[in-house]
């Protein structure tokens, strides 16, 4: 069908077709959809001249390649271990390495710009909850308006690579929701309610009001509205990247203060610095949606509606990287094993390792949004094998703090697991498979198409108290025992956060810290 439409050059028809293709695998590429002539649409397209339809499907093509590579950890600035997976140095030998621990600490203690409440208290009240969406939804407005209206440079030569991630991410979206905008006008009919993906600001605000009535289906809607294949989990992916890449770079970002459940915002407190993109302007906007989502998976979390089981996620990491966290992970094995040499004669009371801080190896993972999984093996192995990748990320939930996920099912076999802001994930357990293993199909075993992959099996692990104690320790939460006079350089907003925080802390017996 997409080869037809292509060819036919009607737009409308197009965009269509490419919309029910992604509603049933969001990863689809058009490159990959070859007839038994071994055509692609793009080829069929510019063999008939048709200029249209060809700018489409570069479009399309363009977006789904950076979501890809968002996916697997080849976006941005690459790092040592990837553009998602981030190792917490709690004795590093740089100075650089020590900023970014405590920025990933303080996102984990004190929240982030676009979620700054970690453990919101989800409101009961169903007219409240219809007030703080209507508003989020206005918002949502505002943002998509600013998108479309908005030129994004991505070839600012003074932006840094997350930034500049972030610019082209914006960009495709915008340009894609504009051919879609402009194909529908030209119509006469009224096609709004056909289309399942990429979903515009008023096609998410009439989806919600039908969903007036409880509580429980407003909390599901937020959620429904964020996993979908839209150009928002896109945008604050990015837009949660940009912002760290600004605490990294030695700038404060600034915090939007929550009210309502964090549903509106207020002025912030600094701006960005001058990158002639309207970053301030879209982390006011977003912000409510982004602690609504974060609400939401407390709603369902607090009344046992979780996810309890092994999640997965394919990543391709570098290989001087994977080599050096291969390495990492023997030391630190070697560490525990003396430790707990040492534990067997020593003192009952001496910290585990699994404690933040105490030892064994940590990772944040993501850009500082809802970090995704899959919850089917057999999905994260097909998408290995079709993506190469070399590592696969097991996910379970932490038994001493855990991490509770919400799973949201999707339609066409798809699945989404979202992590909430401010999860660790402390390391289990490195072993060695082969791609054979996971998808025998796509590699034969013994073939030449199989190749190694190391699988990191992870604790999805609640950490706020204990971050909050680390930067006390260190000098960056100088509390007092009596209160907030050591908080200067805060504003009230985090002090109350920090120190209800920590005030479960102060009945518990001092733990040491190694390190940091």
């Amino acid at each position: 069908a997409v080869h037809r439409a292509a060819e036919g050059g009607n737009l409308l028809t197009l965009l269509l077709v490419l919309d029910r293709l992604q509603a049933g695998d969001r990863m689809v590429s058009t490159t990959d959809l070859v007839d038994s002539q071994g055509e692609t649409p793009g080829m069929l397209a510019a063999a008939a001249g048709k200029k249209d339809a060809c700018k489409a499907l570069e479009v399309f093509g363009e977006m789904q390649l950076d979501a890809e590579q968002f996916w697997l950890g080849q976006h941005g600035d690459q790092g040592v271990f990837g553009s998602l997976l981030t190792l917490l140095d709690f004795v590093p030998p740089l100075s650089s390495e020590v900023h970014r621990t405590s920025v990933l600490l303080q996102e984990a203690a004190l929240g982030t710009p676009l979620v700054p409440e970690l453990s919101p208290k989800p409101t009961e009240d169903l007219s409240k909850l219809e007030r703080c969406l209507e508003q989020a939804c206005l918002n949502l407005k505002e943002a998509e308006d600013l998108m479309l209206r908005t030129s994004w440079n991505s070839n600012q030569p003074s932006l840094d690579p997350e930034l500049r991630r972030f610019a082209k991410v914006v960009n495709l979206r915008a340009r894609w929701q504009r051919l879609r905008s402009e194909a529908q006008e030209a119509e006469t009919e009224e096609l709004t309610t056909f289309w399942e993906t990429h979903l515009n600001a008023d096609a998410m605000a009439s989806f919600v009001k039908t969903q007036s009535g409880s509580v429980k289906k407003l909390y599901l809607a937020i959620l429904w509205i964020y996993s979908r294949e839209s150009w928002l989990r896109h945008v604050l992916d990015a837009l949660a990247g940009a912002v760290r890449s600004c605490q990294l770079l030695g700038t404060r970002p600034p915090r939007v203060s929550p009210s309502i459940d964090g549903a509106t915002g207020a002025t912030p407190l600094q701006q960005f610095p001058n990158t002639q993109l309207p970053l301030q302007s879209l982390v006011e906007a977003l912000m409510p949606i982004a602690q609504l989502v974060q609400t939401a998976i407390c709603y369902f979390r607090t009344r046992g509606v979780r996810h309890e089981g092994v999640t997965y996620r394919p990543l391709a990491v570098p290989l001087e990287g994977l080599r050096r966290l291969i390495d990492r992970y023997l030391v630190n094995k070697e560490e525990e094993r003396k430790l707990a040499a040492k534990q067997a004669d020593g003192p009952e009371d001496e910290v585990a390792p699994q404690v933040l801080g105490a030892g064994g190896m940590w990772f944040c993972l993501g850009s500082g949004s809802h970090f995704g999984a899959v919850a089917s093996r057999w999905d994260a192995g097909k998408r290995l094998a079709r993506t190469r990748c070399n590592v696969l990320l097991t996910i379970q939930t932490d038994s001493r703090s855990p991490g509770f996920p919400e799973h949201m099912s999707l339609k066409g076999g798809g699945d989404d697991v979202l992590y909430p802001v401010g999860t660790l994930f402390r390391v289990v357990r490195l072993s060695r498979t082969t791609s054979s293993e996971l998808d025998a199909e796509a590699c034969p075993r013994g073939s030449e198409k199989q190749w190694a992959v190391t699988v990191i099996e992870l604790a999805a692990t609640d950490c706020q108290q204990e971050a909050a104690r680390i930067l006390e320790r260190k000098g960056l939460l100088p509390l007092k025992p009596d209160g907030l006079d050591g908080l200067s350089d805060m504003d009230d907003a985090d002090a109350t956060r920090v120190q209800s925080s920590l005030s479960p802390l102060s009945s518990m017996s001092p733990r040491r810290y190694h390190g940091m």
